[in-house]
C-alpha cells in the first residue's frame, strides 16, 4: 500500500489558493465594471433625462432646500448645463424666510458645480458654489438672540442647524461671494439698520486646510474697506479644540465717533479717526498670541468724568 508523502500533497493547498484568489478577482472585477456601470447609468440619466427637465422637478429641489434649513425658501428659476463632464445648476431669485415670514435672505443667482465626489459620500458635494449678489439679514432681538438669515445661534455656535450647515461649508472645494450686502438690525439696542456693502468672499477647503479671504466696504464716510485673511486647519467645527492656524484683519482710516450707535466705547468720545491691524495665531482652539497695530488721530475724548477732555 502506497502513502502521498507531504511533498506529493503539497500542490493541492497551493492549487486551492490559486483558486480562491482567481475568485477574488473575478468578484473584485464583477464589482468594478458594476460601479462602472452604475455611474455611466447615473452620467447619462443625469444628461438626458434629470438636467434637460430640471425645471420639472422645482419641487423637489426646493423641498431639499426648506427642509435643509428648516425655513421657508422660494426659488425664482431653475437651469441646468454641463461644466466640463461635471454638471451645474443654477438657482435665480432665491429667497429664504425667518419662522416669522420676514425676508431673511436673498440670492439673485447661485451657480452650482457638482463634484461626482456626491456619489461616493451619498450627499451634495460641490466641485464649485458661485453665489452673486446676496442680501443678508443678522439680526439680534429684543431678548439678545442673534439670527442669521433667519437661524437662531446659540451660545455654543451651532444654533438651530447651524453645526450641520458649517460641516456642510467646510465639505466643499470652494465657495465664493461676489458683491454681497449684510445688514446688522439691532432691536435690543435700538440702533438704526447697519449695512456693510460691497462685500465679497472666497473659502477653500482641501485636506482639512481651510483658507478664507474677506473685503467688504463700510457705510459712506465710515471709513476704508475691512480686509480679513485667514489660514485654519481642523476637522469639525463642533470640535474646537483641533483648530489652529493664523488670522489677520485691517480695517483703516475710519471715523471711531460715526460706530458709536453700535459700538459701546469705555470713555466718552466726541470725534477720532483710527485704523487697526491685527494678526491671531490660534493653537488648539484658543488665542495663542495676539499683536495689534492701531493708529489714532484727531482725537477728543474723556477717559472719565472727573478728567479733563484730551
Amino acid at each position: 500500500m502506497q502513502s502521498e508523502t507531504p511533498t506529493q500533497a503539497a500542490p493541492a493547498p497551493r492549487r486551492r489558493a490559486q483558486a480562491a484568489r482567481r475568485g477574488l478577482w473575478r468578484i473584485l472585477e464583477t464589482l468594478a465594471w458594476f460601479a462602472l456601470l452604475l455611474f455611466a447609468v447615473s452620467l447619462l440619466a443625469l444628461r438626458y433625462w434629470v438636467l434637460p427637465n430640471i425645471e420639472a422637478h422645482r419641487e423637489v429641489v426646493v423641498g431639499a432646500f426648506s427642509r435643509g434649513l428648516g425655513l421657508p425658501v422660494r426659488v425664482g428659476g431653475i437651469q441646468a448645463d454641463w461644466q466640463g463632464l461635471r454638471p451645474r445648476v443654477t438657482l435665480s431669485d432665491v429667497r429664504v424666510y425667518d419662522r416669522d415670514g420676514r425676508e431673511a435672505l436673498v440670492l439673485p443667482a447661485v451657480h452650482n458645480v457638482i463634484s461626482w465626489r456626491s456619489l461616493l459620500f451619498a450627499e451634495l458635494r460641490m466641485r464649485s458654489l458661485i453665489i452673486d449678489s446676496p442680501r443678508l439679514a443678522i439680526r439680534r432681538d429684543a431678548a439678545g438672540r442673534l439670527y442669521v438669515a433667519g437661524l437662531e445661534l446659540t451660545a455654543d455656535g451651532k444654533g438651530e442647524r447651524g453645526g450641520s450647515a458649517a460641516e456642510w461649508i467646510l465639505g466643499q472645494r470652494e465657495i465664493e461671494v461676489r458683491n454681497a450686502e449684510i445688514e446688522w438690525i439691532d432691536v435690543k439696542r435700538g440702533a438704526p439698520p447697519l449695512k456693510l456693502s460691497a462685500l465679497s468672499l472666497r473659502l477653500r477647503n482641501a485636506g482639512g486646510v481651510h483658507a478664507l479671504g474677506l473685503n467688504a466696504r463700510p457705510p459712506e464716510g465710515f471709513g476704508s474697506a475691512l480686509v480679513v485673511r485667514a489660514e485654519l486647519k481642523g476637522g469639525s467645527v463642533t470640535v474646537p479644540s483641533q483648530w489652529s492656524g493664523r488670522l489677520y484683519a485691517e480695517f483703516g482710516g475710519t471715523d471711531l465717533a460715526a460706530w458709536q450707535p453700535w459700538v459701546d466705547y469705555p470713555f466718552e468720545l466726541s470725534r477720532g479717526r483710527g485704523g487697526l491691524r491685527m494678526w491671531v495665531t490660534l493653537g488648539a482652539g484658543q488665542r495663542v498670541r495676539t499683536t495689534l497695530d492701531v493708529q489714532l488721530s484727531e482725537v477728543s475724548a474723556r477717559l472719565a468724568k472727573d478728567l479733563p477732555r484730551l
